[in-house]
């Protein structure tokens, strides 16, 4: 079975993760990701403050399981 799969899978991955195929890629999603550029920066300040805040509650809930 494997002899058979083989060659499919691996022209499937030399497909979908060839530079060809990225730069395909990056070309189709250029627009938007061109729109969603401003944005940028606001969103990782944002996630990193959300990290940050998730980070603080595990903290405190471990805190509070180890004191009980």
């Amino acid at each position: 079975m494997w002899a058979t799969a083989k060659p499919f899978l691996e022209d499937l991955v030399k497909e979908k993760y060839s530079m060809q195929s990225t730069i395909k890629k990056l070309q189709e999603k250029a627009p938007e990701l061109l729109k969603e550029m401003p944005e940028l920066p606001s969103l990782v300040l944002n996630a990193l403050k959300q990290m940050n805040n998730i980070s603080n509650i595990q903290n405190e809930q471990t805190k509070a399981l180890l004191t009980n």
